[in-house]
């Protein structure tokens, strides 16, 4: 291909369609997330988040009395209304939802084509840049867990919000940035980006002064009106309190946690750049500021600090690159609390610049190869480093992306590759209880429980003050029907958990009802006091309100018990534990006809159940229609409603 085919396919190219094509082929790579299932916080902020099934609550979410109620993430307000728009219109579908999420990446993706567009940037290199950011590996957990969207909106937004401050929206551009902030405080940087964006200018003529302090102050309202919010929930800027001990500064200190987090953010440039060590799980850790790693991971960051603002004149574009990095690094680096001192989905808004300088660099390589090969192959070469790259990442990618399919095989990997991590032995250990069947042989039992045990006792080594190890004692005590041992561990975990104790409150009640050497009037006050307790904390939960439905079922209670396993299936409609519940209840009280409506009425919860289960229903209810109404046995038996019932 000669210079002036070459220069010729590039004018006659549409750019929509080498978008279209582009962001097809990041799409392509992303297909086998479709089929992958819930993983990490996904059970907590969607699964079992009560609060998404109750829309007509969603008012108190913009009160104090949302972090009463403990609603997940309610200092992210727009993260929640999201969720329960997505809730209402996909249900729990993983591969809706995953879908959603891809569509979320691929928008972030054209947005900051459009925006680099906006700053003078030339189509090549705004493409590369979506190109490269859209398949690069440390992505991977950003995108493929859907707790984890928080960041893709974020960024979707805040790049949005610096494409309009660009082109003059200013109000636009504030709304955009409140919409960011409100996903997650991290897009709480977009303003310093644009600032250095617009003013770096490395492609057009630097703006005015005028232009800057206007744009700026529109990207600031955004962040301010965020924190303010927050302020107002919690009184104090720092959502997560300061006695959580989560947020390890909170246990060792601020500057242990500083110094370990400079090797941290050497380790982040090394894995965007060179696609290896990327994990699920990297355990907390402090460090001295005389250690070897950290002298050298801080000097070489201020020499990198100091070589971008070396550049600001002559070289702006790589000014614009590193100086960028640091800025959307700051609000994940570990200056402010947070409950995970590293983690790879960190990386999803810094990672804009880095990719944008990576691209500028690997087609300043790409023109000085098409200058050194034959005619027709110039294209060929001038694309080639790029392209030998993005594959390079996006080959990463799908593999990284595959230990998120399912919890066992992610919580494997999560083992294998941090080893000292306590929640990583703790949610194995879970696991591997909550896996035994019912009926297993009383060997195989024994052996999946001591399993089970090596794995809490090598959680609790590793962090003796976390609730996690605690509770796979609790629940590994309570499968073997060590009822004082699985209170005192539920107990122990209770002690030293912020929150998230909906699952803590529900396994002291119903532990309480089975303590031995204890009067019948303590085990019913204790069951009672937890229930009490934990409802008026998690009033959302629909595990608790399960739990209460049965507790309260064996207390002869059948009023209180169909109140709460009414409440439960409202809050978590998918899930069939509580209809089940109900509908035994409903049984034991000699009402089939009942239990028929109530099958009818909850078809999806029903089909959910266990086919065992369902089976042992079936022929409870068929008994129960012969005891007490033999007149409707045809009409109201589940299996002529049902027909492919056993």
């Amino acid at each position: 291909m000669s210079s002036g085919t070459f220069e010729s396919f590039e004018k006659n190219l549409s750019p929509r369609l080498a978008l279209g094509g582009v962001l097809a082929l990041i799409a392509l790579v992303h297909l086998p997330l479709l089929g992958y299932q819930f993983v990490y916080d996904d059970g907590w902020t969607l699964v079992a988040n009560g609060f998404l099934r109750v829309p007509t609550d969603l008012g108190l979410l913009f009160s104090p009395e949302a972090v009463a109620r403990h609603v997940p993430d309610a200092f992210r307000p727009g993260l929640v209304v999201f969720d329960l728009l997505g809730y209402q219109l996909l249900g729990l579908s993983s591969g809706l939802h995953h879908a959603l999420s891809i569509g979320l990446h691929l928008g972030v993706c054209a947005v900051l084509v459009r925006w680099l567009r906006a700053l003078g940037a030339p189509f090549d290199l705004a493409l590369g840049t979506a190109a490269l950011f859209g398949l690069l590996a440390i992505h991977a957990e950003a995108v493929a867990v859907v707790s984890y969207r928080e960041d893709l909106l974020a960024a979707l937004l805040g790049l949005a919000a610096a494409l309009a401050a660009s082109r003059g929206r200013l109000v636009g551009a504030a709304l955009l940035s409140l919409g960011a902030c409100s996903m997650k405080l991290s897009a709480g940087a977009i303003p310093a980006l644009w600032l250095l964006a617009e003013g770096l200018s490395p492609w057009r003529p630097r703006p005015s002064a005028a232009h800057l302090v206007r744009g700026v102050l529109a990207l600031g309202l955004g962040v301010a009106a965020v924190l303010a919010y927050t302020f107002a929930l919690y009184g104090a800027l720092d959502p997560y309190g300061a006695d959580n001990l989560r947020v390890y500064s909170h246990r060792v200190g601020l500057g242990p946690v500083l110094a370990a987090s400079l090797p941290i953010h050497l380790g982040y440039l090394q894995q965007m750049l060179v696609p290896f060590g990327l994990s699920p799980e990297y355990p907390d850790h402090g460090a001295g500021l005389r250690d070897p790693a950290v002298v050298l991971a801080g000097a070489a960051l201020l020499a990198l600090v100091g070589y971008g603002l070396a550049c600001v004149r002559r070289r702006p574009l790589i000014a614009l690159a590193i100086l960028g990095a640091f800025a959307l690094a700051l609000p994940t680096s570990n200056l402010f609390p947070m409950p995970n001192m590293r983690a790879d989905r960190f990386m999803y808004l810094p990672s804009v610049p880095v990719c944008l300088g990576l691209v500028a660099l690997l087609l300043a390589a790409g023109r000085w190869l098409s200058g050194h090969v034959p005619e027709d192959i110039k294209l060929i070469a001038r694309v080639a480093p790029l392209a030998a790259v993005v594959v390079v990442q996006g080959s990463v990618r799908v593999a990284t992306a595959a230990v998120y399919r399912d919890n066992s095989h992610l919580w494997g990997v999560a083992r294998e590759r941090a080893p000292d991590s306590a929640r990583a032995h703790a949610v194995l250990g879970e696991l591997i209880v909550r896996n035994v069947p019912a009926d297993a042989p009383r060997e195989d039992k024994a052996l999946a429980f001591a399993r089970a045990e090596a794995h809490c006792r090598n959680a609790e080594r590793h962090d003796p003050r976390y609730e996690l190890p605690q509770l796979c004692f609790a629940r590994l005590a309570a499968a073997r029907e060590d009822w004082p041992e699985a209170y005192r561990r539920y107990q122990a975990a209770l002690a030293v958990s912020p929150d998230r104790n909906a699952g803590i409150f529900a396994g002291l009640a119903e532990v309480s009802l089975d303590l031995p050497a204890t009067s019948e009037t303590t085990r019913t006050d204790l069951a009672r006091r937890h229930l009490a307790e934990g409802l008026a904390s998690y009033p959302y939960s629909p595990e608790l309100h399960a739990t209460a439905g049965r507790i309260f079922h064996r207390l002869g209670d059948p009023e209180q018990a169909a109140v709460h396993y009414r409440r439960s299936l409202d809050l978590a409609p998918e899930r069939p534990e509580a209809l089940l519940a109900n509908v035994e209840l409903l049984l034991d009280l000699g009402r089939p006809a009942d239990a028929t409506e109530l099958l009818l009425r909850e078809k999806t919860a029903w089909l959910a159940a266990d086919p065992d289960d369902r089976t042992a229903l079936v022929a409870r209810h068929r008994d129960a229609l012969r005891l007490f109404d033999p007149s409707t046995i045809l009409s109201a038996d589940p299996v002529g409603v049902f027909a492919h019932e056993p």
